[in-house]
């Protein structure tokens, strides 16, 4: 991973931990977390019913940047 890469997930996580400051809602950040469980596993995270989200938003990232978000968010499953 580079450093942006690394920086982006530095903000996605600081994001999710401090999701009500961003406007976001506790049942955004489970669809979020199950998105990028999804995701980590070479999905697209579409898991939600959200359409296919890893295309849309995330095109050239790969499954490590998904699962060090995953890690650092303490999300398993």
């Amino acid at each position: 991973m580079n450093e942006e890469m690394l920086a982006d997930i530095a903000n996605r996580v600081s994001k999710y931990k401090n999701y009500r400051t961003y406007g976001m809602t506790e049942m955004m950040v489970r669809e979020v977390k199950y998105q990028y469980i999804d995701m980590a596993k070479g999905g697209d995270g579409s898991c939600v019913g959200n359409g296919e989200i890893r295309n849309a938003y995330y095109p050239d990232m790969p499954d490590v940047f998904f699962q060090a978000v995953c890690n650092r968010m303490g999300w398993n499953d």
